[in-house]
């Protein structure tokens, strides 16, 4: 086993998410991200077909779900007949490093063998832990460590530093990786038109003090070439967007004085800061801000604000009834006020009511018509989803108004060409996006690296080799 930084992409190289890389130096070796992109191909995301929880690595690994990377899933979990060492066997130092807790950067970690570490920020552990409370935690059961920012973890001659970045999901962080043989900066999920841009330009500033010879970057918001096949000349700057975490709550009000009926609205549970901006638009207008439990535990758990009402819809009366109650409802119910569906309707135009798209037929119980339903970055999240359809569907039927106000989590292409000259790596390697190719660098070079290849980091080049050593 030679000495040398070895880098391979494994996934995530032309999806939004599913972000998998390895770098290895002798016998230590790094992971991040481990999560999955969208699964519209597979069986898996066909809400008919079962997923079976304790050969769920087993089956990942055969419909190619995850990676085929040695030495990281535990030997009993491993399909008969796959040539590939298990965990308890490999001769690596290996860990893995989560930037942020969008399941299309974590929802896998939880398979990793128990005996690997798996590291996440300190906030977003501690996210984590009060999603896995609602049982919205991934499967696998495991322990996570948590790693401050700006301290470096080491494994082996490996050093990784946590940098935070501005993104829509607490926690969120790129990591600055140093080896003997130099620096790469892998950026995650980043932006600049959130509540903490000065967060990206510190950590920014930062990443260029400690060194960088390669940049892994995201390009969501990279758009298709033009009609003519060409890409046109991309140029940066941080002026910022209409669309802003800071314009939105104006923006939602504005939408909730228009509406002269009940009001709903559908939001990701992790975008804890958008719970935020609903609590000030009710507040800008009037009403009275109704959250399902889950949501409102999150709320209070992390930021605790508890000037809302909590939905007692039918399920949730249904366990009442029964007493059974987790540890975190009886929290709930502690800390918040119940309203039942018969007192919205006295008066619908009062309230502003929270739902999530699995409890959609809730909203059968309350007095829609005339009503808004506000959509903003909650699932189903785009059209690409067959349930967003299904979900336009129902708001029409249900006689509501439908909007859309999102805010993006990801820098927008010229916010992406900006931080590329800012940088100005040697080697520049965009990923993450359905065309990395219209991001060019300013004096480096620019690498579009193939899934499975292996690239060794020597003088500021990443040079493709022939290697067998990720099989461990």
């Amino acid at each position: 086993m030679t000495n040398e930084t070895k880098i391979r992409f494994w996934a995530g190289l032309r999806t939004i998410g599913g972000t998998i890389i390895t770098i290895e130096y002798g016998r230590a070796r790094i992971v991040f991200d481990f999560g999955t992109p969208f699964l519209g191909a597979s069986p898996l995301a066909d809400h008919e077909v079962r997923k079976r929880e304790p050969k769920l690595v087993h089956d990942y690994l055969k419909l190619g779900i995850l990676p085929e990377i040695g030495g990281l899933y535990a030997g009993h979990e491993l399909p008969r007949g796959m040539n590939h060492v298990p965990s308890e066997r490999s001769d690596l130092e290996t860990a893995v490093f989560i930037s942020h807790l969008h399941l299309d950067h974590m929802s896998v970690m939880g398979l990793v063998a128990p005996s690997i570490p798996v590291y996440l920020s300190e906030e977003s552990a501690k996210l984590y832990a009060s999603l896995n409370e609602i049982g919205e935690g991934v499967p696998g059961n495991r322990d996570y460590q948590s790693m401050a920012l700006h301290k470096p973890v080491r494994v082996g001659e490996i050093e990784v530093t946590a940098l935070p970045m501005d993104h829509c999901v607490p926690g969120a962080c790129g990591f600055h990786i140093r080896t003997p043989d130099g620096c790469v900066f892998y950026t995650g999920d980043l932006r600049f038109h959130g509540f903490d841009q000065e967060l990206t330009k510190q950590s920014l500033s930062t990443a260029k003090a400690m060194g960088l010879d390669a940049l892994i970057i995201e390009g969501t918001m990279l758009w298709e070439p033009d009609a003519d096949g060409s890409m046109g000349e991309l140029t940066g700057d941080l002026v910022l967007p209409e669309a802003t975490e800071l314009t939105l709550p104006s923006r939602i009000a504005a939408a909730l004085q228009g509406s002269e009926g009940l009001a709903v609205f559908n939001v990701y549970h992790r975008n804890i800061g958008r719970l935020r901006t609903m609590v000030q638009a009710a507040r800008e207008v009037g009403r009275t801000l109704v959250l399902e439990p889950a949501t409102a535990y999150l709320l209070y758990k992390h930021t605790g604000l508890t000037d809302a009402l909590v939905y007692a819809s039918s399920g949730f009366l249904r366990q009442l009834q029964e007493e059974k109650l987790y540890d975190w409802q009886t929290t709930v119910l502690q800390q918040f006020k119940r309203i039942s569906a018969d007192e919205i309707n006295l008066s619908p135009s009062g309230y502003f009511v929270q739902n999530e798209y699995r409890h959609l037929l809730e909203l059968l119980d309350l007095n829609t018509g005339g009503g808004l339903f506000i959509h903003s970055d909650g699932t189903p999240l785009g059209s690409y989803d067959p349930s967003y359809e299904r979900l336009l569907q129902f708001v029409e039927r249900a006689g509501m108004s439908f909007e859309s106000h999102r805010v993006s989590g990801h820098a927008s292409a010229r916010h992406l060409k900006w931080t590329v000259d800012y940088l100005d790596p040697a080697v520049l390697i965009p990923l993450h996006s359905f065309y990395p190719e219209r991001l060019q660098p300013l004096n480096g070079v620019r690498l579009l690296p193939e899934s499975g290849q292996t690239y060794v980091l020597k003088n500021r080049s990443l040079l493709a080799v022939q290697t067998t050593d990720f099989s461990n």
